[in-house]
């Protein structure tokens, strides 16, 4: 079988790679008669009359940066034709006529990046050439990837490599074991995998490498193009180093972390919990935040270029440490407020919650003025309370009971910086409503951390109208009456401008999101667009939105001016650069031209904004790890000329920026006015929920009020079944598993979830007949699963000890719907509540 799968993986790669098409975008590349201008630098060379046309008017194409090679091409001459093209940085060998020699390897030499197609059988024919040895930048792609790779010893000279194919863990060691002790001056590497956990460990003896770039193998060789896929960095600490900061006696010595770029490129952008448990057993200072502050990957220090840090994203949730893995989303919502008012926090249309002004403090008792984020998980499904870690084990007077909730309910307040939760003062309180359908036997349960156990109401009642309490809350007011609080929704609303400059955002993507449609509406492309747009564009989180193309020096410009230019790959979501299409920007610097060139080219840009400040102008670019600000030069102050053409080139420089301003502040207002109107209508939608009245949700709209935060639960207790059987749970092989911790997910209307105890003997007591799934976690935190119907099927006798295997949780669900059908469950109606 697994065979086979190679073979059909082999063809789809072969296939994918003699098209070459719609791979490498080949409605950019263009044959030598139809490229007309400069800013067409992609050539493709198909027969021998490209040859001869390129030869005899080799002038015309020194601009040209990238050359394929596809077909009835002598690859002697191509070699030595492309070695005069001044501006060239890749060349790519797909299909050509003849073989490589050294000679014509000696004319790569002066070409910057050399990728090239080693068709099945042809490996020797193609590498096995000491002349290789004098590049720097290769890309290998097989067909069928060699057993070893004894060839690239001979590779002293390079520092750019990339491996694509059909790599599995064996061949990706045996790669990574020839680069460890052969390649000494190899920086980067990029090579196709099927997943990150593919990756050996010995890439951290590769100790040479700056940075490395991981392709998602299932796709590409799928045939799916590497520019639709995005980009997801992990920095990947790999020690320090001392840097000196400041000038003459204000100089001194610090610390600075050194951080290898770790890249995943893929149509899913993201890292599960288990990519990222993995990494940081290799790398145990792994963080999973993209936007960490780091050294981008620049090599050199740049003159012309400064770079700034993001803005916090607001809406982040803090992390559960109870939870089975963080990367469940379902349920959970994240607010920032302020404590100089009182505030409705509003979510699903099922609950809210409501914080007095001036109610908070440290958990020293000191009182807490200023920003506050709430965090808030609501939970009425069997799966958000098992992947939260949440056990309804329920003990009264010694007998064991299982609490079945209508919904559960999270909440956590925290400090503006995130460092310190959040309590209520003595004497203040929280009111929690609800807008959803309860069982008549439920009652408020709370969740003690400091007995770890549930209590009932009654241990827990406060009595809100005892008197001598310090203030006196109406409630009421918050959203009837006077309407005295903030109203905030889950909606989550952003401008142009706040996602610029916040960390995460991907053209307007917040960061929990990893693809997103726009639809277009009066000209612009925006998020929900009125009347179901029919013209849609997808993006990728990662994805290059934005082209900046660093122009050959100008002669006749003064010496120090680099000129650049900037447009728009998707020809759709940055209108407002149409008024510079084809405009040559200057700013200054001493820089070499191809560190300029590489320093453009190496990165992702996402988005861009032009600012005018007194008499200077920015070009600010962003990544998803910074912005980079470049100081631009109005035309007069670089160029040749007389006073009056300067004095006309300004015009006309101030003419396209006021167009360039009016788009940007007709896009900038069209986000805003649809993303507030969506946001109010959403906001009433739930405030009508759950504060209407009406004979109908009589039954469904209830509050309680509680003194702190914490976990609550609006549910009846049940006594616990019987045990049937006592299980072994087992991996493959039925070789027991050392468990951390295991729950069982009873369903039912409602449901419950169970965490039993887990004994030295490893027997895990289970009452089958009612069981939907469970989880179980190892002491290095795998995560596996039993569905109940197949653990059902085993027939297993009662009032016995039995082995059972379980499956490994191969993904991180982000929903109930990706865990049911990873575990197989059909997805049943929801119960009415």
């Amino acid at each position: 079988m697994e065979l086979i799968k190679r073979l059909v993986i082999r063809l789809l790669i072969f296939v994918f790679l003699i098209s070459g098409n719609e791979v490498l975008g080949q409605a950019t590349f263009l044959i030598p008669k139809k490229i007309k201008n400069t800013f067409q630098t992609e050539l493709l060379l198909e027969e021998y009359n490209d040859l001869q046309y390129l030869e005899s008017h080799l002038p015309n194409f020194q601009h040209v940066e990238v050359v394929r090679v596809d077909g009835a091409v002598d690859i002697a001459k191509a070699a030595f034709l492309c070695s005069k093209l001044s501006m060239i940085q890749e060349l790519q060998l797909f299909k050509y006529e003849g073989i490589i020699a050294d000679e014509d390897l000696q004319y790569l030499e002066w070409v910057p990046y050399v990728s090239i197609y080693i068709p099945k059988n042809r490996i020797d024919a193609t590498v096995l050439n000491d002349a290789w040895g004098l590049l720097t930048q290769v890309s290998l792609r097989f067909e069928e990837v060699p057993d070893n790779f004894d060839f690239l010893k001979g590779w002293k000279q390079l520092r750019n490599l990339s491996v694509l194919g059909n790599l599995n863990k064996e061949e990706a060691e045996s790669l990574l074991w020839v680069i460890q002790s052969e390649m000494p001056r190899l920086k980067h590497l990029e090579m196709s995998l099927v997943g990150v956990q593919d990756l050996p460990p010995r890439i951290k003896d590769c100790k040479q490498l700056h940075s490395i770039r991981i392709i998602d193998g299932s796709e590409w060789a799928q045939g799916l193009a590497l520019e639709e896929m995005g980009e997801y960095v992990v920095p990947l600490r790999t020690g320090s180093r001392n840097v000196k900061i400041g000038k003459g006696a204000n100089s001194a010595i610090v610390e600075k972390n050194v951080y290898m770029p770790l890249k995943w490129v893929s149509t899913r952008p993201r890292l599960s919990t288990k990519d990222l448990a993995y990494l940081k057993s290799l790398y145990p200072d792994v963080t999973e935040h993209e936007a960490l502050t780091w050294l981008e990957d620049t090599e050199w220090e740049l003159d012309f270029a400064e770079q700034e840090g993001l803005s916090t994203y607001p809406f982040a949730m803090e992390k559960n440490e109870r939870a089975f893995w963080s990367d469940f989303a379902e349920g959970k919502h994240s607010y920032l407020a302020h404590s100089e008012s009182d505030q409705v926090f509003l979510g699903d249309h099922k609950w809210s919650v409501s914080i007095p002004k001036n109610a908070l403090q440290f958990k020293d008792g000191r009182p807490y003025n200023g920003a506050y984020h709430v965090n808030v998980q609501f939970m009425d499904e069997a799966a958000q309370v098992a992947s939260s870690g949440l056990g309804l084990n329920y003990d009264s007077n010694r007998v064991k009971y299982a609490l079945h909730p209508s919904f559960c309910l999270d909440i956590r307040v925290f400090s503006d910086d995130r460092k310190h939760e959040l309590q209520l003062k003595p004497g203040y309180f929280s009111e929690v409503n609800y807008a959803v359908g309860i069982s008549e036997n439920d009652r408020f349960f709370a969740w003690s951390e400091a007995k770890s156990k549930w209590m009932h109401f009654y241990d827990y009642d406060y009595q809100f109208d005892a008197p001598g309490l310090p203030v006196k809350i109406d409630f009421y007011q918050f959203y009837k009456g006077a309407e005295t609080a903030k109203i905030r929704s889950d909606f989550k609303s952003w401008t142009i401008d706040e996602a610029f400059q916040t960390e995460g955002f991907n053209y307007l993507m917040p960061p929990e999101r990893y693809e997103m449609r726009l639809g277009k509406y009066k000209g612009q492309f925006v998020l929900d667009p009125p009347n179901n747009s029919k013209e849609i564009r997808r993006i990728i989180r990662g994805k290059n939105q934005l082209g900046i193309r660093a122009l050959p020096r100008n002669k006749k410009s003064q010496s120090g001016i680099q000129e650049l230019v900037i447009f728009d790959r998707t020809h759709s979501l940055f209108p407002e650069l149409e008024p510079f299409e084809g405009f040559r920007w200057a700013f200054q610097t001493q820089m070499p031209y191809d560190k300029v060139l590489a320093f453009f080219k190496e990165k992702n840009w996402v988005d861009a904004r032009l600012r005018k400040l007194g008499k200077s102008c920015y070009l600010e670019l962003k990544t998803h790890r910074g912005i980079w600000s470049i100081p631009l030069l109005y035309p007069s102050a670089y160029m040749m000329g007389d006073s009056k053409s300067k004095a006309k080139a300004d015009a006309d420089f101030n003419k396209r920026f006021a167009k360039y301003e009016k788009i940007r502040a007709q896009k900038a207002g069209l986000w805003q006015f649809l993303r507030q109107q969506l946001e109010s209508v959403d906001r009433e939608e739930q405030k009508t929920a759950l504060f209407g009245i009406s004979a109908a949700k009589a039954r469904r709209n209830g509050r309680f009020m509680i003194q702190s935060f914490g976990v609550f639960a609006m549910a009846h207790p049940l006594p616990q079944s019987e045990a049937q059987s006592d299980l072994i749970l087992c991996e493959l092989g039925k070789i027991p598993l050392k468990l951390k911790r295991v729950a069982l997910i009873f369903d039912g209307e409602p449901f419950t979830v169970v965490i039993p105890p887990v004994p030295n003997t490893l027997q895990i007591p289970v009452f089958m007949e009612s069981l939907q799934f469970l989880l179980a976690e190892t002491d290095n935190g795998e995560l596996y699963y039993l569905e109940g119907g197949a653990l059902r099927n085993l027939k297993i006798a009662e009032n016995t000890l039995t082995y059972v295997e379980l499956k490994a949780l191969k993904n991180n669900p982000k929903n109930t719907s990706e865990l049911l059908k990873e575990m197989g469950i059909r997805v049943t109606k929801k119960r009415r509540k």
